[in-house]
């Protein structure tokens, strides 16, 4: 019994240490995240993730759409395609 609480707590203490932290979050989105753009950190939002909807022209509707810029890291961007993202 003993050995198995050990092993355990071994198990853990190494996993909290030495595991990735992972994030696929871009910088600008994780700054986002984290303050919030209200009318007092406008002043203070970095010029760089101040984001603006952008006019294009999509072939589909035959007319220029307003979107949103964004970076997306996927493995199939097929997917996306498909929803005309």
């Amino acid at each position: 019994m003993k050995k198995n609480l050990f092993t355990l707590f071994f198990v853990f203490v190494f996993t909290n240490l030495f595991a990735q932290q992972n994030n696929k979050i871009a910088p600008a989105f994780r700054y986002m995240l984290l303050h919030p753009l209200n009318s007092e950190t406008q002043a203070n939002y970095p010029e760089l993730y101040k984001i603006e909807t952008v006019s294009v022209f999509d072939s589909a509707a035959g007319k220029y759409v307003a979107k949103l810029p964004c970076i997306i890291y996927t493995k199939s961007p097929q997917t996306f395609r498909s929803m005309r993202i």
